[in-house]
Order: structure tokens, then sequence, then C-alpha cells
């Protein structure tokens, strides 16, 4: 059956995931250096889908917190895009660094 399938559409593994910077979310997809959330695209090709749906509105009191802790004193949290250093990352520790961010909110 597969050999059937790639005869009428050929498509290598090398062919998925080649936009580093999008982050597949349950609700749609995530362009972590535009922050542009983007409706589910086929054309994408992504083959992997984080736990988590993206909620901008969402604050996270916590995080905010903890930016502030971290960081110095002029970095302020909500002006900081984090996506902006995910977007630096590979794409499997992005994936991971998000859900176990999940349960605090919306980092971005």
């Amino acid at each position: 059956m597969l050999s059937d399938a790639s005869s009428v559409w050929p498509i290598h593994i090398n062919d998925f995931d080649r936009n580093i910077n999008l982050f597949n979310c349950q609700n749609g997809t995530l362009d972590l250096r535009t922050r542009e959330f983007l409706t589910h695209n086929p054309e994408d090709m992504l083959s992997m889908i984080s736990g988590v749906n993206y909620r901008p509105s969402t604050k996270c009191s916590r995080w905010n917190r903890f930016i502030q802790e971290i960081m110095e004193e002029d970095i302020r949290p909500d002006n900081d895009p984090v996506g902006y250093q995910f977007a630096e990352l590979e794409r499997d520790n992005v994936a991971s660094t998000a859900a176990d961010l999940s349960e605090f909110g919306n980092p971005l």
C-alpha cells in the first residue's frame, strides 16, 4: 500500500518541518519570529503538534516574575518577546519547553 501511495504523492521525510520558526499548537500555528498566529495549514508540512492551545491574551504573573528575577531591571517581560529566544532553539527543545510552560499560561 505504501508503494502505491508513494507513486501518487511522493514526499520525502526531509520535506517535513523545514520552517523551524513555526510552532504547531492545538488551535493553530504560531510563527515564533513574527508572533503571528496562523490557522493550521497542510502546506506547512508540520509533523509534530504540541499539546497546548495558544491564548495570546493570557497573562502569566509567575512567568513575568521569573523573567524579572533572572534578567536585568530594564527588561520588561511583557515587552520581551520570548518567541525570539525560542526561535534560536532546536524545534524539539521548543516543543518540550513550551509544553513545560503551558501550565503557567502564555509566556509570550
